[in-house]
């Protein structure tokens, strides 16, 4: 057994410190990077938004049925990359044990606050949780304050310094393709990179184990998950999380008369008043469209 002193003291060398690194990159091509999964999109339209309805997406997506869907999807599932290394198929194991995410913004209370299942109407333990853990923040660095028009021209302005070879944001690329045409087309252009996509905009970093042993199979020490819910009777799972969120969220906030009102103003009844509703400009009302004429009269006449 290696001290923590002597280990430390090792990684001061190269070589070691290459080692370390190498046995991550091959931990994570094995296990991190089909295990755990990113939620890059988590949310309720309105009104179900005032009624916590993005909880409950929340605790779904943290559901046994996901798990089952997401092993069931990706059982077969060739690794591209590796499969092109090794001039073979490779196919990897595809338990899901772990979920990240971030809010919207950098506060609290959020969407992912207090979010959590009891194990036991799971099939799991008594006293276990499936819980949204805050683990951080971001440091406030990417590209959404980049419009779409000013990275189209930042990629062409490296293609046409490549001699026409684009980004094209595809897997395989590398890590976001986004980040890298703009970090790219900045330094071309002899501006600083680094400080122009730190747009400061922090945001808070949750994770969501699903297995008691999800440190110990990410790291290849335990070739199966230990999940703390049942994987049988995952529709009826479902409904308990469902059931869940009614008593623990619903209940109290359609007790109060100003989230009713909010609610009750949403209407799908012309004229339609719905927040979901995608406003089209009013130029574009005004279109002439194709057929439009047959539009005005059930029989088409003028």
């Amino acid at each position: 057994m290696v001290s923590p002193e002597l280990f430390r003291h090792r990684l001061q060398s190269s070589e070691p410190r290459q080692a370390i690194q190498s046995l991550l990159r091959r931990i994570k091509a094995e296990r991190v990077g089909i295990a755990v999964a990113d939620i890059s999109i988590c949310g309720a339209i309105p009104p179900y938004s005032v009624l916590t309805g993005g909880k409950l997406i929340a605790m779904l997506l943290a559901s046994p049925e996901i798990a089952i869907a997401y092993s069931r999807k990706y059982s077969d599932a060739e690794s591209i990359i590796a499969s092109s290394i090794a001039g073979r198929a490779i196919v990897r194991s595809s338990h899901l044990v772990f979920l990240g995410t971030t809010s919207l913004y950098g506060t609290e209370p959020n969407q992912y606050t207090r979010v959590s299942v009891p194990c036991e109407i799971l099939g799991g333990a008594v006293g276990e949780n499936i819980r949204y853990s805050p683990l951080g923040r971001t440091e406030g660095y990417g590209t959404f304050h980049f419009s779409d028009e000013t990275v189209d021209a930042l990629s062409a302005a490296i293609a046409e310094h490549r001699g026409g070879k684009r980004v094209n944001s595809i897997f395989g690329e590398g890590v976001n393709p986004r980040l890298r045409k703009v970090r790219d087309g900045l330094d071309l252009l002899g501006l600083d990179s680094d400080q122009l996509l730190m747009h400061g905009n922090q945001r808070l970093v949750y994770g969501v184990p699903l297995a008691r042993n999800f440190k110990e199979y990410l790291l290849g020490r335990n070739l199966e998950p230990d999940y703390l819910f049942a994987l049988d009777s995952v529709e009826e799972y479902t409904k308990k999380i469902s059931q869940w969120w009614a008593e623990r969220w619903l209940a109290k906030r359609i007790e109060r008369e100003d989230i009713l009102n909010d609610v009750a103003r949403h209407s799908l009844t012309y004229p339609i008043r719905h927040g979901a509703r995608v406003q089209v400009p009013a130029e574009e009302e005004n279109l002439d469209l194709p057929f439009s004429e047959f539009a005005r009269s059930p029989l088409g006449d003028s």
